[in-house]
């Protein structure tokens, strides 16, 4: 079982490529939240993220990627102190609408400024969408901005500066389908952020997800509640699993995953439940044994709490929109 295929197998990622960009130089960009998690990719130049909610200052070069997995409002520049203007106004000039979740985003390119001047920057820049960010485990634990350089040695980015060059010839090209090649190379290029990331900073981020698949005693652990999330976890057990004593392990694990042992047991337990919710007809009694509960009436209670409403209301509201993800 891997753990991050099975997460992702429950989001249902979904990308869009906004557009690719030649900027002149000076250029720069104040941007809204998103509701999705924006990313911008160098393609060559050099770029500055700062601003808005994201705190420190980060400059990028050419072939860096910077994924903002809580969708902060930020302003993209050309150096500091260029001059910014809002973006949804760039996008209002040349006639392209604002990204809404759930919604078809045509990919766009466009030349910004005078379109000789040889110090300017290319960008491609796009989103990932998860649904209700509630709902969404991997981005816990990621740093507001979270930069992945083109220049740090290692296979995971040697994979990304290959995916990226398909990705910018496939938006700079006319085939058919480029949109829908895009879509899916920004896909895949989200999971190797993911492993970049695992492979390298995970160990000392903030707690989460992705901080437990980078530990070797948590890993393990997390790896079995995924495989059998129906299975009678207790904090004996899991201790156990990972090869620690009951009290060092419940210690362990709050601090790497930010939350009790049985608090993510059950946690899993829901959004498995609500998944089937909404993609089954599967009688409530069935999906109550799968995820671990002896009765309709224990789950129900559980479920209540986690999702803040009934199964059966949650399966009737959040069904009138199944493609939407959990």
């Amino acid at each position: 079982m891997d753990v991050i295929e099975d997460v992702l197998g429950n989001l249902h990622l979904r990308s869009s490529v906004f557009c690719r960009m030649a900027l002149a130089a000076g250029w720069g960009f104040s941007k809204d939240p998103l509701a999705g998690v924006p990313f911008h990719i160098v393609i060559s130049g050099q770029a500055v993220i700062s601003g808005g909610t994201v705190g420190e200052t980060y400059r990028m070069a050419q072939g860096d990627i910077a994924i903002l997995p809580g969708g902060d409002a930020h302003e993209l520049l050309h150096h500091e102190h260029a001059r910014r203007v809002p973006f949804s106004d760039v996008l209002n000039t040349i006639g392209v609408p604002p990204w809404q979740p759930g919604h078809h985003f045509e990919t766009c390119a466009f030349h910004y400024g005078q379109e000789s001047d040889a110090a300017g920057t290319v960008i491609i820049s796009g989103v990932f969408h998860f649904g209700d960010r509630s709902y969404t485990p991997l981005l816990s634990g990621l740093p507001k901005v979270l930069l992945l350089r083109q220049n740090n040695a290692g296979p995971e980015q040697h994979a990304l500066a290959q995916i990226v060059s398909l990705l910018d010839r496939e938006i700079s090209s006319d085939h058919r389908g480029r949109g829908t090649v895009s879509a899916h190379l920004t896909d895949i290029l989200f999971v190797y952020a993911l492993r970049a990331w695992l492979a390298t900073d995970a160990r000392s981020g903030a707690p989460g997800l992705l901080r437990g698949l980078a530990d070797r005693y948590i890993a393990s652990v997390l790896q079995e509640v995924h495989q059998r999330p129906e299975a009678h976890w207790s904090l004996d057990a899991m201790a156990a699993t990972a090869g620690q004593s009951r009290s060092r392990f419940a210690e362990h694990f709050r601090t790497v995953m930010g939350m009790p042992p049985l608090t993510y047991v059950t946690d899993w337990r829901m959004r498995q439940a609500a998944r089937r919710l909404l993609i089954s007809g599967s009688r409530l009694a069935s999906i109550a044994e799968l995820a671990g509960y002896r009765s309709e009436a224990s789950f129900s209670k559980a479920f209540q709490k986690w999702a803040g409403c009934t199964p059966a209301r949650f399966r009737r509201e959040r069904g009138q929109a199944r493609d939407e993800p959990i």
